[in-house]
């Protein structure tokens, strides 16, 4: 299963801001579940995964675009 997973999904960086977001995403879950029931659920979920894949191209990107970025402020 690890094999499969990581010939798909690479990620680089820090290890702990990875896991943090993941254990945090898994938290929000059982809060919306918990207090809101499932119509709200597949709502948070379908937003969460919006972040995920967002956070995983974005960190794919070279440093030097976020730094051409920076110039304008």
């Amino acid at each position: 299963m690890n094999n499969i997973l990581s010939k798909y999904v690479q990620l680089e960086g820090d290890k702990t801001i990875w896991g943090t977001v993941f254990l945090l995403s898994l938290f929000s879950i059982l809060v919306v579940y918990s207090t809101a029931g499932w119509n709200f659920l597949f709502q948070h979920l379908l937003k969460l995964v919006l972040g995920l894949f967002c956070m995983y191209f974005i960190h794919k990107w070279e440093f030097k675009y976020f730094s051409k970025i920076g110039l304008f402020s």
